[in-house]
């Protein structure tokens, strides 16, 4: 590798100051040296890719728990990297009872054709630039162990689908062969830049919000753990039939539902639709659905589940909700 292709490792300060907003006032996050899985002396160490770091807050020397740190990361262009041609956002994994946490870094050391360099430097092109207090983060899992910390908690998953996903993919083309570069964050609602932004001929940064997805923090990528995001699910009866009515806020990779029946709550359900009831929405937006069942006796309780199919065929069940049609509802309509 170059020499240019690195800036001075003299430089680069590996002590990221965050001086916090909101809650945490006096708030300072620094990344932990271990985890960084590189040798900084040593430039052969230094592979283009999106790694894990581990992070640690204090307040006044003392851990800080629950709070999320955000960092911003410049994305630089030229023959000396001279250029700030965009400034990409990630957020940590809310902080432990030890005040360490996790974030996503692009290392990037891109020569293109034209000489230039697409450039991002963990040491010096991200700086902390507040966060969020306890009462906005949130809980994680430790169902996963860290590709290279030893931290056990507070792990590399977040479960929370309320907040979601926000997933960038970096392509940088104009050099053989084209790389991408793709890092996740679990972010405060409303927090994802979600589009496409070209800062120069040969780079593009496509954004993504999954809602219901988890970002994996040791791989980089948001995996999409549900395929929708129900909000109401009722069912309605009538002379001899139900409807059943039901609407989604959002539908990741949703190809449609079913529609399950028993006659008992604990019994065997059996799908009543002849095919499947497409999707209507997609990953940031909603739809309502409705289906009559018409084969339904008078004076006989029915229970019902909705069943959502993503592309890839896995199954996802909501419910029971129950109705028992009579004809005195036809009688006073």
């Amino acid at each position: 590798m170059k020499t240019r292709m690195l800036k001075s490792v003299l430089m680069c300060s590996l002590l990221l100051v965050c001086a916090a907003s909101f809650a945490f006032a006096a708030t300072e996050c620094s990344i932990v040296q271990s985890s960084i899985p590189w040798d900084q002396d040593d430039q052969g160490t230094w592979v283009s890719d999106t790694y894990q770091l581990t992070i640690e807050c204090k307040d006044n020397g003392d851990p800080v728990e629950g709070y999320q740190a955000q960092f911003n990361i410049n994305l630089q262009e030229g023959a000396n990297w001279e250029n700030t041609i965009a400034t990409l956002t990630t957020y940590s994994t809310p902080t432990d009872s030890n005040g360490k946490a996790y974030i996503n870094v692009p290392l990037i050391q891109v020569l293109k054709d034209d000489g230039k360099y697409i450039h991002i430097c963990p040491f010096d092109d991200i700086s902390c630039n507040g966060g969020v207090s306890k009462s906005m983060a949130a809980p994680l899992t430790s169902s996963r162990t860290a590709s290279f910390t030893t931290l056990g908690t507070p792990g590399c998953t977040n479960t929370n689908t309320v907040v979601g996903c926000c997933e960038t993919t970096i392509t940088v083309t104009c050099c053989t062969p084209n790389r991408f570069f793709t890092y996740c964050t679990t972010v405060p609602t409303g927090s994802c830049p979600v589009g496409t932004t070209h800062p120069d001929l040969c780079t593009t940064i496509f954004t993504q919000y999954a809602p219901g997805g988890i970002c994996d923090y040791c791989t980089g990528k948001c995996d999409i753990s549900t395929s929708i995001s129900l909000s109401s699910f009722t069912a309605k009866p009538g002379n001899g039939s139900v409807t059943l009515n039901w609407a989604t806020e959002t539908e990741i990779d949703n190809a449609g539902f079913n529609i399950l029946r028993a006659e008992t709550e604990n019994g065997v359900y059996v799908k009543i639709n002849a095919a499947l009831i497409p999707a209507k929405a997609g990953a940031t937006q909603g739809a309502s659905y409705q289906f009559t069942d018409g084969n339904a006796k008078n004076r006989k309780t029915y229970y019902y589940k909705l069943e959502d199919i993503d592309l890839k065929g896995n199954a996802t069940q909501h419910g029971p909700k129950s109705a028992a049609p009579k004809w005195i509802y036809d009688f006073w309509k």
